[in-house]
């Protein structure tokens, strides 16, 4: 983390504040100017994030930001981007960059008389760069951007794109030992990372932008350990140029390509989403881009409400005439509303008295007709009287059930107990009973024929269906 966020310490900043003070003082421009950081300056890291939307995103990225990042957050500018979406995961890149190595750079442009807007790391340049080419339906390219002190590996598939910096040796080990044995098993490294944690898919092809420091055998050594077409490509000529530019420039390929791609995030500055302007510089422009607004809306809330003060009291006494009126009509629909939801109470009172009615008139019809189809299976048995007919308690769901006492007259033995005959009587009058259709069953039959002439019995009735009697 040390070595990716400063480079040569205070000396090389030294050189470089000077040179900027030289190139503003040669350029003589007055608009805004984007910094684009060298990769060994900023820290990259990816972050896997569940499928969120982008302000529950945001929290979960600033309380992992203090994790991944091994400085105080004080000490550092950050931000970061959604740069992959598959499945159910959302992955972030989160850019860093120290304040002691931004900061300066930035107070060096402001004293040119010049103001920073956005400080982009070299990788998300080269990425919108990449973006201008021209795509081929589902390819996955990757691009590998190797500078003086680390190499940028850029894998972009559609809308989703991976990309990692890695440092080459830089204590005297020999440029191309470091590139063919260092570099290269780093590349297939982390492009199989970049497909097991991202879950892009494998790249297509790779391009090597023209104008690199590399040795001549080292495509054909990426090709061979990659499997995969490599081509070393001028980008700048696959770029969109906008009409009437120049394509010729005496800047290098490499550098050219990252000036074309912050360029074009400078006229849409939402595309980049990452920004690593210093909190205190962001904060006072947008100050400064809010005080004629605010000047403005002072002097319109000191002139607005002599014109429409006016017409807001004219408006009231309308809306208060209007009041006035709907409270009158409104009163004379309450009254109306009363009288109907009183009959409306009226309305349902008598249906509950008339369901009352049906029901009593219904158990009346259905007492007759059951004392009537008992009194025919009393005649049809003959010399049958009921002496007595109760309800059993039931519960709602049970069915009802009648308790009978009668006694049955033996005509053949007056004078002795009843005989066989009087119980034969009685077992078909249990029989013409059971056929009634207004019984299920009879239950607890019992018989005394102590008495002289006289049969008597007691039994009870289930009645049939859940109709209470």
């Amino acid at each position: 983390m040390s070595e990716r966020l400063t480079v040569g310490g205070s000396q090389w900043l030294d050189e470089t504040q000077a040179a900027v003070r030289s190139l503003l003082e040669a350029e003589g421009g007055t608009g805004p100017i984007g910094l684009v950081l060298a990769p060994p300056l900023t820290l990259l890291k990816h972050l896997q994030t569940p499928r969120v939307d982008e302000r529950k995103r945001r929290r979960i990225v600033e309380f992992s930001a203090a994790q991944c990042i091994p400085y105080p957050l004080d000490q550092v500018e950050w931000d970061c981007v959604l740069s992959c979406e598959l499945n159910l995961a959302q992955h972030v890149l989160i850019a860093a960059v120290k304040r002691s190595v931004v900061t300066p750079l930035c107070a060096a442009i402001r004293s040119g008389g010049r103001e920073v807007t956005t400080v982009l790391p070299a990788a998300i340049a080269l990425l919108a760069a990449v973006r201008g080419v021209p795509p081929v339906a589902g390819e996955s390219r990757v691009v590998l951007q190797v500078g003086g002190r680390s190499a940028t590996l850029l894998q972009v598939s559609g809308d989703n794109f991976a990309v990692r910096t890695i440092l080459l040796a830089g204590d005297g080990t020999d440029r191309t030992t470091s590139l063919t044995q260092l570099l290269l098993p780093e590349v297939a490294r982390t492009l199989g990372t970049f497909q097991r944690q991202i879950g892009l898919p494998p790249p297509t092809r790779v391009l090597l932008p023209a104008g690199m420091a590399i040795p001549h055998s080292f495509p054909q050594e990426l090709e061979t350990i990659l499997k995969l077409p490599v081509t070393v490509a001028n980008l700048a000529e696959l770029l969109s140029w906008g009409v009437g530019s120049k394509r010729e420039c005496p800047i290098a390929e490499r550098v050219l390509v990252e000036m074309v791609g912050a360029a074009g995030l400078a006229l849409k500055p939402r595309a980049a989403g990452i920004n690593l302007l210093p909190t205190g510089l962001r904060a006072s422009q947008r100050r400064r881009r809010q005080k004629p607004w605010l000047v403005a809306t002072g002097v319109l809330t000191l002139l607005a409400p002599l014109w429409p003060l006016w017409q807001f009291r004219q408006l009231a006494e309308t809306a208060r005439a209007e009041g006035v009126r709907f409270e009158k009509e409104l009163g004379v629909l309450r009254e109306q509303a009363a009288a109907v939801q009183r009959e409306q109470h009226r309305l349902e009172e008598l249906k509950r008295l008339k369901a009352s009615w049906e029901d009593v008139e219904a158990g009346r019809g259905r007492w007759l007709r059951l004392l009537a189809d008992l009194q025919e299976r009393f005649t049809a048995t003959e010399d049958v009287w009921l002496d007595r007919m109760k309800a059993v308690p039931q519960s709602e769901t049970a069915p009802c059930k009648l308790e009978l006492d009668g006694r049955m007259l033996d005509r053949e033995n007056p004078l002795t107990p009843a005989g066989p005959a009087a119980l034969q009587r009685a077992k078909a009058l249990l029989d013409k009973l059971s056929a009634s259709p207004f019984v299920a069953s009879i239950e607890q039959e019992r018989f005394d024929g102590t008495k002289p002439g006289v049969l008597a019995f007691r039994f009870v009735l289930v009645m049939a269906g859940q109709e209470s009697f």
